[in-house]
């Protein structure tokens, strides 16, 4: 089992006007979240949400709590 933990920093909404798209995907895209054998965690300060994704393919996987 594998796991990653990402933090997304917040953005003005001043820096946001002068984004491109591939700015945008930069900076609020959450991809790779499931995948094989692996437990992925993003932060996101934006919205203050967390995405949590597992993918149990050959052995169970434990989701401990995160701490802060």
């Amino acid at each position: 089992m594998t796991s990653s933990f990402s933090i997304r920093f917040s953005r003005s909404a001043d820096e946001m006007k002068g984004f491109n798209t591939s700015q945008f995907r930069e900076n609020f895209l959450v991809d790779g979240i499931f995948r094989p054998d692996h437990i992925s965690v993003t932060y996101s300060m934006q919205d203050r949400f967390v995405i949590r994704g597992a993918q149990p393919v050959g052995e169970a996987l434990a989701m401990p709590a995160l701490r802060t």
